[in-house]
């Protein structure tokens, strides 16, 4: 819906500055304008992601304001990486958030690491505990301050583009609808 200027509480080029009505441009402290159709609220922690995508343009921001969202939402989290693969061998972590900021910008590579593992195999991969599973690379887990981990590949049109790490420094952090819960997401993030 397009309205005139006026309703919105600016002043025509040929009006003067007494004329604008401000009153029906802002609401008044406490009032909330209603939600035009097809706005309304979404249950939950959607209606903030909602939000959040209609704010955000750049794609790296997206992805950034995702993984801060991540660590807000998964109450086991306390870390998240975003990765992307820069070839068939590595995976260059764009963002991050909570504990594992810092590490945007490491590399990782896909042979002998759990979230390679995850995008070789297509399908979410999670480790209880860092230190007893061989499937990871323990020297990047230690580094990362990381024992448990969830692992989301992301792919684009059917290939294999990155992957989601949701971390802890917690062992057997993540229960079975946290999983499932970041596994939906995979297909939003790509």
């Amino acid at each position: 819906r397009v309205t005139a200027p006026r309703d919105r509480g600016i002043a025509p080029l040929n009006s003067s500055p007494s004329s604008v009505d401000t009153e029906s441009a802002m609401p008044e402290a406490g009032q909330q304008h209603d939600a035009p159709r097809g706005e309304r609220s979404l249950p939950g922690g959607a209606e903030r992601l909602g939000e959040l995508i209609r704010q955000t343009i750049d794609p790296l921001q997206l992805v950034q304001r995702v993984a801060d969202q991540l660590v807000a939402m998964v109450d086991s989290a306390d870390g998240v990486l975003i990765g992307l693969l820069i070839d068939e061998e590595s995976i260059r972590y764009v963002c991050g958030a909570g504990h594992l900021s810092t590490f945007a910008g490491e590399l990782l590579a896909v042979q002998g690491s759990l979230s390679g593992q995850a995008i070789r195999m297509r399908r979410t991969l999670i480790t209880d505990d860092s230190e007893t599973d061989g499937r990871v690379n323990r020297d990047a887990t230690r580094a990362f301050r990381v024992r448990s981990s969830v692992c989301v590949p992301l792919g684009r049109h059917g290939e294999p583009v990155g992957v989601l790490n949701v971390s802890s420094r917690r062992a057997h952090a993540f229960d079975e609808h946290e999983v499932e819960l970041l596994s939906g997401l995979a297909e939003f993030v790509s």
